[in-house]
């Protein structure tokens, strides 16, 4: 027998898959970052679809109860629910939405927003 038929499958194996990892397509790599976006950009639409969701439902309620209370009270919580609101579009990376609510809240406060980071 000659040391070419002596080799284990093992050793075969091991050098047909380094074989193949030297063989992939450069193309391999671009369609896992292609995925790799496709993913973080499906993760940032379902964020943002909950955050909007968030937001309608403070606006039912809102709706439902600031005709039981007064308005100082009900202007009150609504301060307090844009404040909330602008945390969690911070949270989730809605950064339109973040944009909006603060100028939103320090208009209704009638001062002026601190200068952007």
């Amino acid at each position: 027998m000659t040391e070419e038929n002596t080799q284990s499958p093992e050793k075969g194996l091991e050098e047909f898959c380094e074989d193949e990892k030297s063989a992939l397509p450069a193309r391999t790599a671009d369609e896992i970052a292609k995925l790799e976006n496709d993913l973080q950009h499906e993760r940032d639409a379902r964020k943002e679809e909950r955050f909007y969701w968030v937001m309608a439902i403070i606006a039912v309620m809102d709706m439902a109860t600031f005709q039981w209370i007064n308005w100082w009270q009900s202007t009150l919580i609504f301060l307090l629910e844009v404040a909330a609101l602008i945390g969690l579009a911070q949270a989730w990376g809605v950064d339109l939405v973040v944009d909006l609510l603060r100028k939103l809240f320090f208009k209704l406060l009638d001062t002026k927003p601190p200068d952007a980071d």
